[in-house]
């Protein structure tokens, strides 16, 4: 009974001295006794892992002995604490020593980490609107991160993404193993939503000249990679998604984009390479360094003032430690500089820039970016997929029999994730030659696949998924989620087919034509099942049906039930000519009614004038006064004629400008000057203000950011909140993109 209180009495003090510990015998501890004499109880460590710098209590019962504790030859006495900060993980002896019989010893080890370190936390962007999703990045290292509120785990390099509802403080938690803490904040301003109508805008093309550069890697607009010589030539052997197989170069900005594209860009490559800027003093590249361990080569690409090309060799490549000289490099990412200087954080899929400009909109329509006009992609494989080298030029395709430097646009993937991380609607088209190639439309993959992506997503090579995981699909979704998320809950989109096939200027009319002319020789019983052989009639018909076999693919994927709820199918036409939506006639006739399949039909207002022609010598002034005078002459009574086909139709969607602003097709001084007149605003404004007036949905802005007379301003950097030339009265506003001044008076006042 004595022996079991004195052993009770030491555990409540070795309890008390270790802050807590369960049990006297537990740990690392361990001992042996002596047969005559020395007897070690119990010798423990505070904790078992302590951080770099800290220092953690050893505490030891022992009797019939002197007690050493080594590393450091520390004399103890049984039952204090001795204060140790060891350096590494250190394995600690206690050794007591009696006057007869041998010595009883014991062990305990220390493991020593390293300190938890935060080298950036951020929100991108740091302002939005209620309802617009924001990007948190974090560079950290030594310990598990986590973000409050919410305990949402978070990886060092990739992106965690939060759509807060009002003003947010994020918290970064990093926590070692040893349970230090070191935290950092970042603050995400969130305004209310704006009651705005629905002004959607035309994203651009994905090019290397391209002024809105839209993507945070540098590298997914860039061309096809060339010789070391002339990188723009576009000659090198490249793989199946486009990275070179040999040394090479290749051509990543041209013909000086902006400004803004100034700065730090982070350089890193699969392999090994000497990288050297090409034929620009303003390009420079910084020491490469390799890591062999993760075959990875990292620099820094400074761009300076007065660049005017962006373009880089890899000479003496390595794909692997094992590769021969001269066998490439792959995954290749040249992260541009962010508003703020610094590099935009590996994995950001757009940069800080454009997401900003999408602010004032609901909706993104994607046509350029998909390079429909004149688009050869007949089946689904001939499109572009997120793993490609770049958006901009994909490796060529068999079924195309095509040149390398074919065009094929950006991956679908990558514009639902826009849509995804703005929040907004979205606008996609589907190459006219995707149903078959002809007017019999024999296959629906491309639609159905579309679809399929749309609800689910798509797997690493961009094979949509077919389902839910679990699900008895032919490729459900993994356990672990979409490799490329599907559209968010709550946005729609829009689906067009083709673009303008009415226009002569894309290679669709020409196929349009000539497959309404085989379609009447054929005498089909669909598309010319009344005789009516009119050609006009025939290819209106043609565009019809491709809506309807859109609308059809759809239903059989989301159901019928989510008919404009999710997907809507628009069927667009030339605003001047109303006979272009004849189309509807043949559905309403053919197939039991226009509304099962069109949700609205589309046209295109755009402020044009007389005397638009090569070579006009008008000045600003004029121009600007000749589209006023074109909007109440012909805008109106147009808008008017295409506002009368839904409510003959019943259609739920109403109609919608698929595309609309100011029409100077030719680049004359007097159109380029009238771009920052500030009379431009009140032209923009009453063109939206007359669609709006007469019932019109969505108008989708021709475009975000483009050179010349089409973009609302020549330079993405343009941020018409930091104009202090703006005011919200047009009267004596200087802003220097009127255009812009006109989509924010009208997003946050209305009309």
């Amino acid at each position: 009974m004595q022996l079991y209180c004195e052993v009770a009495v030491r555990c409540l003090a070795l309890f008390a001295l270790l802050g807590g510990l369960a049990g006297c015998s537990g740990g690392s501890s361990g001992g042996s006794q002596a047969s005559s004499g020395a007897m070690v109880t119990t010798f423990l460590a505070g904790s078992p892992v302590v951080t770099l710098g800290s220092s953690v209590n050893l505490v030891a019962y022992f009797a019939n002995g002197a007690g050493i504790i080594t590393p450091g030859n520390i004399s103890v006495v049984s039952g204090s604490a001795i204060s140790v900060s060891p350096t590494v993980t250190t394995t600690y002896t206690l050794t007591v020593t009696g006057s007869t019989g041998p010595a009883a010893n014991s062990t305990v080890t220390v493991n020593v980490v390293a300190p938890p370190s935060i080298a950036s936390f951020a929100a991108t962007p740091a302002s939005i609107a209620a309802g617009e999703t924001v990007s948190l990045a974090a560079i950290f290292s030594n310990g598990t991160g986590v973000v409050t509120p919410g305990n949402l785990t978070i990886t060092s390099g990739a992106l965690l993404y939060v759509t807060p509802s009002a003003t947010t403080t994020y918290a970064l938690t990093v926590t070692n193993a040893a349970g230090t803490a070191v935290t950092s904040a970042a603050t995400v301003t969130v305004s209310p939503a704006l009651a705005q109508p629905d002004l959607g805008v035309n994203a651009g093309l994905v090019a290397d000249w391209d002024p809105s550069q839209m993507f945070a890697d540098a590298m997914k607009q860039a061309r096809k990679f060339g010789s070391v010589s002339a990188p723009y030539d576009e000659s090198a052997t490249v793989d199946a998604l486009g990275w070179p197989m040999q040394d090479a170069g290749v051509l990543i900005v041209s013909a000086n984009v902006g400004s803004w594209m100034e700065g730090s860009y982070a350089l890193t490559f699969t392999g090994q390479a000497t990288v050297q800027a090409w034929d620009d003093p303003s390009v420079s590249v910084g020491a490469v360094a390799y890591d062999s361990a993760s075959n990875t080569s990292t620099a820094t690409v400074t761009v300076s003032h007065g660049y005017a090309n962006l373009a880089l060799t890899f000479a003496n490549t390595r794909r692997t430690q094992a590769s021969a000289v001269g066998s490439g490099v792959t995954n290749v990412s040249l992260m541009r500089p962010t508003v703020n200087g610094t590099s935009h954080v590996a994995g950001s899929l757009f940069t800080d820039r454009y997401l900003d400009r999408l602010k004032y909109f609901t909706a993104i329509r994607m046509m350029d970016y998909l390079q429909t006009n004149n688009s050869t992609e007949a089946v689904w494989t001939d499109r572009s997929i997120p793993a490609y080298a770049s958006q901009q030029v994909a490796p060529p395709h068999a079924s195309q029999n095509v040149s390398a430097q074919y065009i094929t646009g950006g991956a679908y993937e990558y514009a639902i994730q826009l849509a995804n991380l703005t929040g907004k609607d979205l606008w996609l088209t589907i190459p006219h030659l995707a149903f078959g190639g002809d007017y019999r439309f024999s296959s629906t993959i491309w639609a159905t696949n579309l679809a399929l992506l749309l609800k689910y997503g798509s797997d690493s090579s961009g094979s949509p998924y077919t389902g839910l995981s679990g699900s008895s699909g032919a490729n459900p979704q993994p356990a672990g989620g979409p490799v490329n998320p599907g559209l968010n809950a709550g946005l729609h989109v829009y689906i067009e087919y083709s673009n303008e096939m009415w226009s002569t200027a894309g290679n669709q009319n020409a196929w349009l034509r000539q497959q309404a002319s085989a379609a009447i020789v054929a005498r089909d019983s669909d598309l010319d099942w009344d005789n009516d052989s009119n050609q006009s009639d025939v290819e209106w018909r043609i565009v019809a049906k491709g809506v309807m076999e859109i609308a059809n693919a759809f239903a059989n994927v989301y159901g019928s039930a989510a008919f404009g709820n999710v997907y809507r199918p628009v069927l667009a036409g030339q605003l001047a000519n109303v006979s272009t939506f004849s189309g509807l006639s043949y559905l309403e006739s053919r197939h039991g009614g226009a509304n099962q399949y069109v949700w609205a039909v589309a046209g295109a207002p755009y402020d044009d004038f007389n005397g638009d022609l090569p070579g006009n010598t008008m000045t600003g002034a004029q121009i600007v006064a000749g589209m006023q005078s074109y909007q109440a002459a012909n805008i109106v009574p147009w808008v008017s004629n295409l506002a009368a086909l839904p409510n003959t139709y019943h259609l739920q969607g109403g109609m919608l400008a698929y595309e609309g602003g100011q029409g100077a097709i030719f680049q004359t001084a007097g159109s380029l000057a009238a771009q920052t007149m500030p009379a431009m605003r009140g032209v923009t404004t009453t063109l939206l203000d007359t669609w709006f007036a007469r019932g019109g949905g969505a108008f989708f802005y021709y475009e975000l950011c483009a050179g010349g007379t089409w973009g609302l301003a020549q330079d993405i950097s343009y941020d018409i909140d930091g104009d202090a030339g703006y005011t919200a009265n047009p009267a004596g506003s200087t802003e220097a993109a009127p255009k812009w001044g006109a989509i924010k008076q009208v997003a946050t006042q209305g009309q």
